[in-house]
């Protein structure tokens, strides 16, 4: 039988401090945001210049969207770059393509670096992002990676999966697929992680987990049950109880740990003291 540990934390009842349980699902991968750029509300400007400390110019276009940044520093009584980013837009000023260059000392003045590229579906979110390396010899962009996205109809993201340029077969190579399933309250209930095989050339799963939910008549999770996927069947990692006050704030959550699985930081962003009393912890919310 695995040994379990019990964690038990009290929450004071202010609404301030209150955290319902996360919905993990909704947190969309970083990279899939929406490439808008910032856009200056009167008055654009062409430069920003501190004497003999740094300068930085901007360019825009006709909608007010930044298409270039450069920054410079002042050395040798010249303008050395730093870094300079040009960007194109697309339908509904979405960012569609950004380049980065670098400052060349040979030549005093920019050269290509890498570069990115986006599409969009119908609700402005990236469904694909292929990035490009700027090749010295040929005077040429060389693909190296590339990301996709699907999502559901409440904007879930269902795939995300990451690929890397294979210059020998000349084609794109698998390297990391995550899916996701919701349940109908949008609470994500599985997670599987898939890597490729360079002998089938197809996914297979490499990590899953799933969440199994029950909920109180006002549909919020009361218990959740946590599984891995392992030697194939699923094991139970860990279960966590709710507990809400009548305004359905969340006042009490029950962890209890497999310990097989090591430690679960569960509270993050709140500040917590703990007292260890043989083979339970007690936090206390303070």
């Amino acid at each position: 039988m695995k040994q379990i540990v019990l964690i038990v934390t009290l929450m004071i009842s202010v609404s301030v401090f209150s955290q319902q349980p996360e919905k993990v699902g909704k947190n969309i991968p970083a990279s899939t945001v929406k490439r808008k750029t910032h856009k200056a509300a009167t008055v654009c400007l062409d430069s920003i210049v501190s004497p003999a400390v740094y300068k930085a110019a901007f360019s825009y276009d006709n909608e007010g969207n930044q298409t270039m940044y450069a920054h410079y520093r002042w050395e040798n009584n010249a303008w050395i770059g730093n870094f300079k980013e040009e960007c194109v837009y697309g339908n509904n000023e979405n960012r569609i393509e950004e380049i980065f260059y670098s400052w060349n000392a040979v030549k005093k003045d920019w050269t290509e670096s890498s570069k990115r590229e986006y599409a969009y579906d119908a609700n402005e979110y990236i469904t694909l992002e292929i990035g490009y390396s700027w090749d010295t010899i040929e005077n040429d962009w060389i693909k190296y990676s590339k990301d996709e996205y699907a999502y559901d109809t409440n904007r879930n993201i269902l795939t995300s999966a990451f690929y890397t340029w294979d210059t020998a077969r000349n084609d794109w190579k698998g390297s990391k697929k995550t899916d996701y399933t919701y349940d109908t309250n949008g609470y994500q209930i599985l997670y599987a992680e898939g890597r490729w095989s360079n002998s089938t050339n197809y996914w297979y799963l490499f990590y899953a987990y799933k969440t199994e939910y029950v909920y109180n008549a006002n549909r919020k999770p009361i218990i959740a049950e946590v599984f891995s996927w392992e030697n194939s069947t699923w094991n139970l990692q860990y279960k966590t109880e709710y507990t809400y006050d009548t305004n359905e704030n969340l006042i009490l959550e029950i962890r209890c740990v497999n310990i097989g699985f090591g430690e679960i930081d569960t509270f993050t962003g709140h500040k917590l003291k703990s007292t260890k009393q043989s083979n339970i912890f007690l936090l206390v919310l303070y």
